[in-house]
C-alpha cells in the first residue's frame, strides 16, 4: 500500500512550525538580553556621574594632564602640570577613597546637569555637566566638564633687595612683578638722622600661583641667596631673601660687632667711659643721644669682670655699608670672692662711614 505524500508534507509543516515556535522566542530573548547589556554598559560607562568619577580618578592616580584637560584647566606661566597635581593632593587629600554625588536637579536644563561632589568628606566641589553633539551607541549622552568651584590659588610676596633674580616653579620672574614702592622697610636704621638710614629694598607681588614647588633666588653673579618662608596665611605667601656672605665679610663683621658688644657692656656695668665707647657709634643716631645721656649708677659694684665664649647668629647682609648679626657671649664678674655669670644677647646693626664699621641700632636679642 503506497504512502500518501500530502501525509509527508503535513509532517515536515509541523516540525517547522515546532522549530520556529522554539527559535523565535530564543532569538528575540537574545536580542533583547543584548540590547539590555548594550544599556547596562551605556549606563555604567556614558552616565553624568561616571563622567565625574573618571575627572576624580585621573587625580587619584596622578594622570594630572588629563584631569586638567577634563575640566579645561591649562598649565600657566607658574603652574604647570606637577603644580596642579600637588594643588588637587592638597585639595581633596593625598588618598582619594571616598565621594558622594548629589544633584541639583532645580538647576537642570535640557542641555546640562549640575552636580555637588563630596570628596574624602572633606572637600564638596561643584560641576556643570553640558551635553556634546557626541552621542554613544546612538541613545547615550557624552558630557563636558566645567568646575564651578573656584580654585582658590595664592599670591606670592618676596621682600628682597636690588640684583637678585628669582625663579618659582623653574620660570623666571620678570620686573612686572616688582611693585612701584615696596611694601617693607629696614626699620633698624630709621633711627639715623641722615641719609645713611636709607637702605634700597623691593618687593615681588606674583599672583595666581597654584602651589610653590621650588622658589630659587641667585645674585647678578649666580650666587645662591637664601630664601625664608616668613608667613602663608589670608591666600599670602611672603618669603624674605638673605643674600650670601663671603668668609672674609663674616669675619670682618663679627669682629666689629664683638668688640662693639664688649665694650657696650662694658659701658653699661660702669666698666668704661662713654669717650671710649663713642668713637664707635655713628653719632647721626639716636642711640649715640640716648648713651651719651645714659645713667648707670643702678650697676652693681664688683671687683672684676670678664667674657666667655663669643656665639654669632643671624648675620644678614643688606648692602655694602648695611648689615646685621646677633652676638651672644657670657658676661661673668667677680663680687665678695665669688663668681656671678650672665648670658648677654644683642642684634646689633652696624653703618660703614669713611671704611669703618660703627653702631647704629642695637637690641636685646
Amino acid at each position: 500500500m503506497m504512502k500518501n505524500p500530502e501525509n509527508k508534507k503535513s509532517k515536515k509543516r509541523i516540525h517547522g512550525g515546532w522549530i520556529a515556535a522554539i527559535l523565535i522566542p530564543i532569538l528575540i530573548v537574545s536580542s533583547l538580553l543584548f540590547v539590555f547589556s548594550k544599556y547596562l554598559y551605556g549606563v555604567e560607562y556614558y552616565s553624568p556621574t561616571v563622567t565625574l568619577e573618571k575627572y576624580i580618578d585621573y587625580i587619584r592616580t596622578s594622570q594630572y594632564e588629563k584631569a586638567m584637560q577634563m575640566v579645561g584647566l591649562k598649565a600657566s606661566n607658574f603652574n604647570g602640570t606637577k603644580e596642579y597635581g600637588t594643588y588637587f593632593k592638597q585639595l581633596y587629600g593625598a588618598n582619594i577613597s571616598d565621594m558622594a554625588f548629589t544633584e541639583r536637579k532645580l538647576k537642570r536644563t535640557n542641555n546640562s546637569l549640575f552636580y555637588d561632589v563630596r570628596i574624602n568628606n572633606k572637600i564638596t566641589q561643584n560641576f556643570k555637566l553640558t551635553k556634546t553633539d557626541v552621542k554613544k551607541m546612538y541613545i547615550f549622552d557624552t558630557w563636558n566638564i566645567e568646575l564651578l568651584s573656584p580654585l582658590t590659588f595664592k599670591t606670592v610676596i618676596i621682600r628682597t633687595l636690588p640684583g637678585i633674580d628669582f625663579t618659582i616653579n623653574g620660570k623666571s620672574v620678570g620686573k612686572e612683578y616688582i611693585l612701584p614702592v615696596a611694601d617693607y622697610s629696614i626699620d633698624n636704621y630709621k633711627n639715623v638722622k641722615d641719609s645713611n638710614k636709607n637702605i634700597t629694598v623691593k618687593t615681588l607681588k606674583i599672583p595666581e600661583i597654584a602651589v610653590v614647588s621650588s622658589i630659587e633666588a641667585l645674585t647678578s653673579s649666580g650666587a645662591k641667596c637664601k630664601v625664608d618662608l616668613l608667613s602663608d596665611k589670608n591666600q599670602e605667601i611672603t618669603y624674605s631673601v638673605k643674600m650670601p656672605i663671603s668668609e672674609s665679610f663674616s669675619t670682618e663683621i663679627k669682629s666689629a660687632a664683638e668688640k662693639i658688644t664688649k665694650k657696650y657692656t662694658e659701658y653699661v656695668q660702669k666698666e668704661t667711659s662713654f669717650s671710649k665707647l663713642s668713637p664707635m657709634i655713628y653719632k647721626n643716631t639716636k642711640i649715640y643721644d640716648d648713651l651719651r645721656t645714659f645713667y648707670n649708677g643702678w650697676a652693681t659694684p664688683h671687683d672684676s669682670q670678664g667674657f666667655g665664649e663669643v656665639k654669632f647668629f643671624d648675620l644678614q647682609y643688606f648692602d655694602d655699608n648695611h648689615t646685621t648679626v646677633g652676638v651672644e657671649f657670657n658676661y661673668f664678674v667677680f663680687k665678695f670672692g665669688k663668681r656671678f655669670d650672665y648670658t648677654v644677647n644683642y642684634h646689633v646693626y652696624m653703618l660703614k662711614v669713611n671704611g669703618i664699621w660703627m653702631l647704629a641700632d642695637l637690641s636685646i636679642a
